[in-house]
């Protein structure tokens, strides 16, 4: 194995690339969070830290945990993982059994050194709180394979995750993920959709089917990047119980017009 050490980018600090450090998964088993690594250890150090100075003024969200099949790729490569699938199935199954077992104790940790409890609630990188344990659940790498064998290695893992926390909220992240809705929609546990259409496609407001779908089938929706004649045009055309919209305004002004205009117009008796 190599190091799988993170790259960082000054046109792009907010993102990290792993480089790849499996070069067979039989010599990479079990799959372990080492207590001395170093990432590990600044996570939480950063954690204990950041809940410190924050007690009893904000909250520290749980991050971006990248689990399942995308921590898999990032170990192995995409390109190389996704030929695992049909090269050594039966080591890319027991590699999912193994990265699955370590997401809770990840996030317990988190949880924990982040200073949260049933006394202050949880939140995330989508800024919605919750009384229990909440997280954003995703799987990105899912654009990369055929709902086929997203049924058989990656739903599962989306589904224990769901099953485990409390309320989740799942980012959709472009139309590659679209072949697996149906799939992701029927996890009952998922409360809500978080649709990204992602870089050179429409805006997420304009792909009315498919938060059309999604409320079929009784999710909540979060619709970032909306104006005030967006908002209009959703509400014609979506049920407005469970949306959350993230909106672009200039001024405070502008958004208590919004607000007041929800109240009227869609129902809604409090603006959070």
């Amino acid at each position: 194995m190599g190091n799988g050490a993170f790259h960082f980018s000054q046109d792009s600090k907010s993102t990290n690339w792993v480089e790849p450090c499996v070069r067979d998964w039989r010599d990479a088993f079990p799959l372990a969070i080492r207590d001395d690594n170093p990432a590990w250890r600044h996570m939480q150090e950063l954690g204990r830290q950041v809940a410190a100075i924050c007690a009893g003024r904000c909250l520290t969200g749980v991050c971006d945990l990248h689990s399942n099949a995308d921590a898999l790729s990032a170990l192995r490569g995409p390109q190389n993982f996704c030929l695992d699938f049909y090269d050594c199935p039966e080591l890319v199954g027991e590699a999912m059994r193994q990265v699955r077992s370590l997401y809770q104790p990840v996030y317990q940790k988190l949880y924990e050194t982040g200073g949260m409890s049933a006394a202050t609630g949880t939140i995330g990188w989508i800024p919605f709180w919750c009384a229990g344990r909440y997280a954003t659940i995703q799987c990105d790498f899912v654009c990369m394979v055929s709902p086929e064998l997203s049924r058989q290695f990656i739903i599962p893992a989306l589904a224990e995750e769901a099953e485990f926390l409390d309320h989740c909220i799942y980012h959709l992240d472009g139309p590659g993920t679209l072949p697996h809705l149906d799939d992701i929609l029927s996890i009952q546990a998922i409360d809500a959709i978080q649709w990204v259409s992602g870089d050179g496609q429409p805006p997420m407001h304009t792909w009315l089917d498919v938060l059309k779908k999604c409320q079929a089938a009784g999710k909540g929706l979060q619709i970032s990047g909306v104006n005030f004649e967006q908002i209009k045009m959703l509400t014609r055309e979506l049920k407005p119980e469970g949306i959350v919209y993230c909106v672009r305004v200039d001024s405070e002004k502008e958004l208590d017009a919004i607000a007041r205009w929800l109240e009227q117009n869609a129902g809604v008796s409090r603006w959070v």
